[in-house]
């Protein structure tokens, strides 16, 4: 076999592996970012049962729709109310738990990853506060977002929850901005952020006792460093 014959074989055999390293590079992080649009596709795939082929295109059926002859809390939604915009349902946290327990999400429906984007809704924190008010009757209610790097899902959601006995004590070691109208929270938080210089936060909110709500804006995950997020089961 001459070099230049060789030089040809050699060149093809690296062509071909190149080939197969860039296709398992576009496959690897199409699973991964399947498990992170779980949300995404129950917004986009499952909220309309009359679609055709509903129940092979959602992979978490609305509880009324008649998919399975068996079907669980954790293979389905509860959707407790949504307009054009937002839907509001129960997180699978709430499954297996008492009635006193609440962990609900709401969520927009036009793609919006989180915190992050700049298409996020100022909207959705009134409505999701008037879902709150139907759900959660004691003071102690309140709204969390997480941190893009500490978050499983990439749709925006906000956490309907309940706070731990002593957040509101240790919340008020943070700076916490008093804000009146929640159609302001993602423009307070993102003023904080600025100055702070935080790349990346998440935002608390819930009612201050002198009226109004209060923000908190932390780089931790305020879902599970203020709130209840399980139950005792």
């Amino acid at each position: 076999m001459n070099h230049s014959h060789s030089s040809t074989l050699r060149l093809v055999v690296i062509a071909r592996w190149l080939t197969v390293l860039a296709w398992s590079c576009v496959l690897v992080p199409s699973h991964a970012n399947d498990k992170r649009n779980i949300l995404f596709n129950i917004v986009n795939q499952c909220l309309n049962t009359q679609v055709a082929d509903y129940c092979n295109r959602c992979q978490s059926p609305r509880q009324e729709a008649t998919c399975q002859a068996q079907t669980t809390c954790k293979t389905s939604i509860d959707v407790w109310h949504e307009t054009s915009e937002f839907v509001a349902m129960r997180d699978i946290k709430m499954c297996g738990c008492g009635p006193d327990f609440v962990h609900g999400l709401v969520l927009p429906k036009a793609k919006v990853t989180g915190v992050e984007d700049s298409k996020r809704p100022e909207s959705i924190w009134p409505y999701a506060w008037d879902i709150t008010q139907t759900k959660i009757q004691t003071n102690d209610k309140a709204l969390a977002v997480n941190p893009q790097f500490r978050r499983s899902q990439d749709q925006l959601h906000i956490h309907i929850v309940r706070l731990k006995a002593d957040a509101r004590t240790r919340l008020n070691e943070l700076q916490l901005i008093a804000v009146k109208d929640l159609n302001s929270v993602w423009a307070a938080s993102q003023r904080v952020a600025d100055e702070r210089r935080y790349s990346d936060y998440g935002v608390l909110v819930f009612e201050a006792p002198q009226g109004g709500f209060l923000i908190a804006v932390t780089q931790e995950s305020p879902e599970h460093t203020y709130t209840q997020v399980r139950c005792a089961q």
